[in-house]
């Protein structure tokens, strides 16, 4: 039954295990199973352990319908778990939270307009993300920092300050990885966030904070692409390349798309020589050609442009010329 399931959980919440303090166990003086530690290692290759981890993980499965009344304790067990002082297991949390809140503004199913949550207990839960968000600990843990990511993947009905201060926090990480996860944000809330939630279907689950999330300008981050494709890490601007590449399979044959894909590739393509940024390009090219011929041709070309002088000087070192000499004939033969 969910409730002596929520009863039990709030009981493990308080074990021991694993270490509130994050030192290793007594028996394990090396520190083998110090996910902990782990984490803050860099470490991102966890397996599923520990009396409070566990209870991070197991609180998705009492967050489904038929269980409403016990989803105050539910959350209630998710924002103690948030403050936890072991890393492993607030990192743990984080998929609980992604289910909680993906659903949390929804309809039950069936004909009656039915909310899965109160406005009340969706704000809480909106609340814990938010507090994970903003915990200094967080922001030096790579692996635990990519799972918040995730949880966002279901937040998106939020207001223009707070996405700008999702992304700042991401941004201010300074870590490659983490902010690459976060790409398909930059581009939902630049490109497509100002003209979403407009429906009153929407509204009506949103009506504690409509005023807050209705009108949200886009202009600030279109400027933090911009920003991203001048001054972004490597991998950052290959999986902006790939997100851009792949936008048109979102909606085929939408032409908005396909205008939003070229506008943005072309910025790619004016940047320093990244090998992975045109790999993509270049498929995105041979998707394109056979409807775009001119727009493909005119991006080719600037590709060209900047990938002949690139690998003219990876030519000057003998010893890697395995890693480019194959590059101009693989990618443009078929062009």
């Amino acid at each position: 039954k969910f409730d002596e399931a929520v009863w039990f959980l709030e009981k493990f919440i308080n074990d021991s295990d694993p270490p509130r303090d994050g030192k290793n166990y007594p028996d394990d003086l090396k520190g083998d199973w110090n996910y902990h530690q782990k984490l803050k290692d860099g470490d991102d290759e966890m397996v599923i352990t520990t009396v409070r981890g566990w209870c991070g993980q197991v609180l998705s499965s009492l967050a489904v319908a038929g269980n409403q009344k016990g989803m105050p304790g539910v959350i209630k067990i998710a924002e103690k778990l948030s403050r936890d002082p072991n890393n492993y297991v607030r990192y743990e949390l984080c998929t609980s939270l992604s289910h909680i809140v993906k659903n949390r503004r929804t309809y039950l199913p069936g004909e009656k307009k039915i909310p899965f949550l109160k406005k009340e207990d969706s704000k809480k839960i909106e609340n814990t993300v938010f507090y994970m968000l903003r915990d200094k600990r967080n922001h030096k843990i790579k692996a635990l920092m990519k799972r918040l990511i995730d949880v966002f993947g279901g937040m998106r009905g939020i207001s223009e300050t707070e996405a700008k201060e999702f992304l700042k926090t991401v941004l201010d990480t300074k870590m490659d990885e983490v902010i690459a996860e976060a790409v398909p944000f930059f581009v939902y809330f630049a490109e497509f966030r100002e003209n979403d939630f407009k429906s009153d279907t929407i509204k009506e689950l949103y009506t504690d904070k409509w005023d807050s999330i209705k009108d949200f300008k886009d202009q600030s981050f279109k400027k933090l692409i911009e920003d991203l494709i001048k001054k972004g890490f490597p991998a950052t601007k290959a999986n902006l390349a790939w997100q851009f590449c792949n936008l048109p399979n979102e909606d085929k044959g939408n032409e908005s798309l396909i205008k939003i894909s070229f506008k943005y590739l072309n910025k790619l393509a004016n940047i320093n020589y990244n090998h992975e940024v045109y790999e993509r390009i270049y498929s995105f090219i041979e998707d394109q050609n056979d409807k775009y011929a001119k727009e493909s041709l005119a991006l080719w070309k600037k590709c060209l442009e900047k990938e002949k002088p690139a690998i003219k000087k990876l030519s000057k070192d003998k010893g890697d010329e395995n890693r480019y000499n194959w590059y101009p004939y693989y990618y443009n033969e078929n062009f």
